[in-house]
């Protein structure tokens, strides 16, 4: 991250990836600002990095660069979280709590001239904020994975590649960082 220009530089592979989400105060709800393609070679065969004759290159990898606001939250996570759950439901929860920690009406800071939650955090609280979210999430994307009846990015991926009806999570490992961008001080 240049913290000068607010710009994040993201090299990305394979299935894990990358999503940014921005509150859109006209609409009151929270918005994709960017989100990392996954690589596969085939369905259930992603870009990996390794040692036999087919592991992928680091060269492969993808590089986006993005241009970050005060109040974005930007997510880290495996193919356990994005598979089980939608863009849409990882920023609802992500900004849920961010919601929760605001005092004053919300995180688009409810009045005017008022600042959003995260924009008006101190870095400590800042921390807290993002564990909590990191937490739910995997939380959250856990009990999808093992929920043999629901709807998921996986299943709706799983039913299209292979023409049959698929419900269900997918088992997986489930890692989630959090950062919630702080004003320039």
């Amino acid at each position: 991250l240049d913290q000068a220009t607010g710009v994040a530089s993201i090299a990305n592979l394979g299935d894990s990836g990358v999503l940014i989400g921005r509150w859109n105060a006209e609409k009151g709800t929270p918005r994709v600002v960017f989100r990392s393609p996954q690589q596969e070679h085939e369905f259930g065969y992603p870009f990996q990095l390794g040692h036999h004759e087919h592991a992928d290159h680091p060269a492969t990898a993808q590089t986006f660069t993005v241009v970050l606001e005060a109040g974005d939250i930007v997510l880290l996570g495996t193919d356990g979280l994005f598979d089980n759950l939608s863009d849409a439901d990882i920023l609802d929860e992500a900004f849920k709590h961010a919601n929760e920690s605001s005092s004053g009406g919300g995180v688009d800071g409810g009045e005017a001239g008022e600042t959003r939650a995260i924009d008006a955090c101190r870095s400590l609280d800042l921390r807290r904020l993002a564990v909590k979210m990191a937490s739910s999430l995997v939380e959250m994307a856990y009990f999808k994975s093992v929920d043999k009846r629901a709807d998921t990015p996986f299943s709706m991926s799983a039913s299209e590649a292979f023409d049959i009806v698929y419900r269900g999570g997918k088992k997986d490992d489930v890692t989630v960082v959090v950062g919630c961008v702080a004003p320039n001080s």
